[in-house]
């Protein structure tokens, strides 16, 4: 835990509203860094042209070499923005990839799914409990017991103020909202809760040092709950959502989806058969996610690995872990009437870096307000597919690699009419051997359930501990 972070144990409540960016090991909002090897376009190698599936067997894919011969992880090329490649992924079903961007390698593929496909997915969700959509940090457990470090207000005051002037203004101040609290608000939303809590005496828009040791927490943490709860606008995430099983369904058209993608994806089939199930995400109008990230990268801390399908399946107790997904592939169940775009604010970004993105500030994550202002944005239309890589291939390993900063992304604002979206997260492991070991667990799984006749549902991440479903996803 860096020193920021330690700073956020101290106080257990209050830093549920302030903490800044870059103390966030993970959020919807992170401060990212830019990889070595951010400007290579990579791609499969010839291996990947062949059958994935070249062993015969569970036992076979369980074993590490079935991963060595499949190097590296498959991207499709985009060689440049707007070209076409017609793909057959099905028999006699040929579709065309669109490139929109090389950063990140985005498509959209359009009528990836048959208007019947769509009707018929949106009625299966309808069958099951949709619940209010999240955030990471909205299923965080902040009633553990805090780790116990001394440290004064004055302290954390100094760590909030980036620009070290002896103020926070607003921006700092919105900066630095927890995102656990599952809030997004304007710089009017602050000065609201200056005026009704009398945070700010002089009028300045600014807090000083004395004014925010002063602060009573109790009364922030009440005034942000009214808020998230009674406004839609003041939230990160504003949706619904539920999960349908594809790996082991007899559903023609879930299976016949995924078969699509493993064609789609070449990627090898275990891969795609244990990732993640497919999220189904309904949004009424006001309903949106602003930009936010799928995956989560190394940097979070050492020697914390990837959880598949959201829970460690080598330690049930170990509640730290990462989320891997390699890629993303997002289909639209609907056409929207007005709205509902998903936007991608810095892809194709030539002069991206760190500096820039804090320099944006609120206005690059607010796709309420600045949606269009993206340099990429996807129109909503029933049946498209919208698929991007959430990571790079690691030149060496040819595993996954670095997390692709430029896939910053999120949905904006329904305007009129109702949203369905479907999400696919396609999940790696660490290394190839951890991959196959991985495997093996999820067909013992799925065996012992089928040999019992349980019938248990396996979602698409396990509710497990800290980290529990639906918390990055679009």
């Amino acid at each position: 835990m860096n020193s920021m972070g330690k700073m956020a144990t101290k106080f257990d409540h209050l830093i549920v509203v302030f903490a800044t960016i870059s103390l966030l090991t993970i959020s919807a909002f992170p401060s990212p860094t830019l990889s070595e090897n951010q400007d290579a376009e990579v791609v499969g190698s010839s291996t990947a042209d062949a059958e994935v599936d070249q062993c015969v067997g569970d036992d076979c894919r369980h074993d590490r070499s079935y991963y060595v011969a499949n190097l590296p992880l498959y991207q499709v090329p985009g060689v440049e923005v707007g070209h076409k490649q017609e793909m057959e992924l099905a028999p006699g079903q040929f579709f065309t990839v669109i490139t929109r961007s090389l950063r990140p390698l985005l498509f959209e593929i359009p009528h990836f799914l048959s208007n019947e496909d769509c009707d018929h997915i949106v009625s299966l969700a309808k069958k099951k409990e949709l619940f209010n959509s999240t955030t990471l940090e909205d299923l965080e457990e902040y009633d553990e017991e805090a780790e116990e470090i001394d440290m004064e207000m004055e302290e954390l005051f100094k760590g909030l103020d980036e620009d070290k002037n002896g103020f926070l203004d607003i921006e700092e101040i919105i900066n630095s909202l927890e995102v656990a609290h599952g809030g997004f608000f304007s710089p009017n939303d602050i000065r609201q809760m200056y005026k009704d809590l009398h945070m700010d005496h002089d009028g300045d828009d600014m807090l000083n040092v004395k004014e925010f040791v002063a602060l009573n927490e109790t009364s922030i943490r009440e005034w942000m709950d009214e808020r998230t709860s009674n406004s839609g606008a003041n939230k990160i995430r504003h949706s619904k959502q539920t999960w349908l099983q594809q790996t082991t369904t007899d559903n023609p058209v879930l299976r016949a989806l995924r078969e699509r993608v493993i064609k789609l994806t070449r990627l090898p089939r275990n891969v795609i058969e244990y990732s993640e199930q497919l999220q189904v995400v309904y949004y009424e109008v006001g309903g949106h996610y602003h930009a936010h990230y799928d995956s989560e990268d190394r940097e979070i801390g050492p020697n914390i690995t990837c959880g598949q399908m959201g829970f460690n399946y080598t330690d049930h107790t170990n509640m730290t872990y990462r989320l891997c997904r390699y890629m993303t592939i997002l289909y639209y169940l609907n056409d929207v009437e007005d709205g509902g775009e998903t936007a991608f604010p810095v892809a194709n970004n030539e002069t991206f870096t760190v500096e820039t993105l804090r320099a944006a500030g609120n206005r690059l994550y607010d796709l309420s307000s600045h949606c269009l202002d993206s340099n990429v944005v996807v129109k909503p239309e029933k049946g498209k597919a919208v698929m991007w890589y959430n990571h790079y291939v690691d030149g060496e390993t040819g595993w996954i690699g670095d997390m692709d900063n430029y896939t910053l992304h999120g949905g904006c604002d329904v305007h009129r009419g109702t949203k369905w979206i479907a999400n696919n997260w396609i999940n790696v492991a660490d290394t190839p051997e951890q991959q196959a070991a991985f495997d093996k667990y999820m067909t013992d799984v799925y065996r012992k359930e089928k040999e019992e006749g349980e019938g248990q549902e396996v979602h698409g991440c396990r509710r497990r501990a800290r980290r529990r479903c639906g918390k990055l996803g679009h």
